[in-house]
């Protein structure tokens, strides 16, 4: 700013002049509304003030800078810059407690795999550049995979880069109690102050606004605000926008405006990559062979993962020593037979994940191809996995009729006959199953 603004001050000041007064000058520091430059010396600074700042006034207005300048000798400014830093770090930690982030919960301490990196690359871009790419950012993906710990990294990231600026992260169900609390007060002022006046708004969970009509119009009117002032919005969810139930229209198209990235279960390299960060982080001495055991036989989220492995450490820590194979199987056993158990439930989550749609569709009566397809597979893999009955199978699917059920059975067998990348498919789903 100050070199800009130098540039300009060169039309009314002699270059002589301007060379001996202007050129050694430079700009220590422009936040919070002051703008620091440093001088060789205090005659200097007071040299500029008597003879040149009506100029100086004369460009700001023109450049449309309102901080406040202040010129500082450069001896100072070694301790100037500590000085500054040091508020900075008391203003990050003042920030970061007012938006209560979890301290784990930042892009140091996130396992980046194939299942997570477009989600995890598009939000540390946006916490950097708020505003400027993807906006709105939009995540989806099952629970315990990481989305809430995104969000605070988010966070994080932007109080450490731009610790003057606001941001608020919350919960769906945060905004609908404050939007509720706004209508039975009838201060509706102090509610969009708080949800519009930011340059980042992080909503977790935005899926329980499906039901609350009077809350979702609100929250459309502060998306639509924040959106035409190019805020930054990101937005979590367990669900693509277009299968979140009695969300308009247009707000399910606002949503696709930005980019949206899905959060996938781990692989078991990214599984192992967990375990080990997670041992890292709460100081826990665990084997290779253990982290392996463990990583195979947990396939659902990033916090089961990290409940088991908390479990194994109070267990080894009992034990007074560090978790080994067998400290994992006789701490987890109770999680590892539940796990061996295959149950409609867990055939339907596996085969809902691959063709990401929610689970709870697979029951209702969309007989679209897109619900039918993973419906007849997830049907078919419960009669030859378990050992229930067509109308056993049928009840877990939403009370169909039996009948359903049955022809689903025939019209995979047929496929799968005639189509050997979609045997390979149910094959894989067995596998994985077993």
């Amino acid at each position: 700013m100050w070199e800009e603004l130098k540039g300009r001050l060169k039309r009314f000041i002699p270059e002589e002049s301007f060379k001996e007064w202007f050129e050694s000058t430079e700009e220590i520091e422009s936040s919070n509304g002051r703008l620091l430059v440093g001088v060789p010396s205090e005659e200097v600074a007071d040299f500029i003030k008597d003879y040149y700042w009506d100029y100086i006034v004369k460009v700001m207005k023109e450049m449309g800078v309102e901080e406040e300048i202040d010129f500082v000798c450069k001896k100072q400014i070694p301790d100037l810059k500590e000085e500054i830093a040091r508020n900075d770090m008391d203003l990050i930690k003042k920030r970061i407690e007012e938006l209560n982030l979890n301290p784990d919960y930042t892009f140091d301490n996130f396992v980046v795999g194939p299942s997570n990196e477009l989600a995890f690359a598009t939000c540390k871009a946006v916490a950097e550049e708020p505003g400027v790419n993807y906006n709105p950012l939009y995540i989806y993906g099952d629970t315990g995979l990481g989305k809430t710990h995104l969000l605070h990294a988010v966070a994080h990231r932007f109080c450490e880069i731009y610790p003057d600026k606001k941001i608020l992260l919350v919960s769906a169900e945060r905004f609908f109690h404050d939007y509720v609390s706004a209508v039975r007060s009838n201060n509706f002022p102090s509610f969009r102050e708080r949800y519009r006046e930011l340059d980042v708004l992080l909503v977790d969970d935005i899926q329980f606004l499906a039901h609350k009509e009077g809350t979702r119009e609100e929250f459309f009117n502060t998306f639509n605000d924040l959106f035409d002032r190019r805020k930054q919005i990101v937005i979590s969810s367990d669900s693509l926008p277009g299968d979140i139930y009695q969300f308009q229209d247009r707000l399910v198209s606002r949503f696709k405006w930005g980019i949206i990235a899905d959060i996938q279960p781990p692989d078991l390299e990214t599984r192992i990559a967990i375990l080990f960060k997670k041992a890292k982080v709460f100081n826990l001495k665990i084997e290779e062979d253990a982290v392996f055991f463990i990583a195979k036989k947990l396939r659902k989220n990033v916090r089961e993962l990290e409940g088991a492995l908390k479990k194994c450490g109070i267990y080894a820590n009992l034990k007074k020593s560090p978790i080994t194979v067998e400290i994992a199987k006789e701490s987890l056993k109770d999680i590892l037979e539940d796990e061996e158990l295959i149950t409609p439930e867990k055939i339907m989550k596996l085969v809902a994940d691959y063709y990401r749609v929610p689970v709870s569709r697979l029951k209702d009566k969309n007989n679209s191809r897109s619900i039918v397809v993973p419906r007849q597979v997830a049907m078919y893999l419960c009669k030859q996995l378990t050992n229930m009955s067509y109308p056993e199978i049928g009840r877990a699917f939403g009370n169909k009729h039996h009948t359903t059920v049955m022809y689903a059975c025939s019209k995979v067998e047929e496929k799968i006959a005639s189509d050997p990348r979609f045997r390979r498919l149910v094959d894989s789903f067995t596998q994985s199953l077993r």
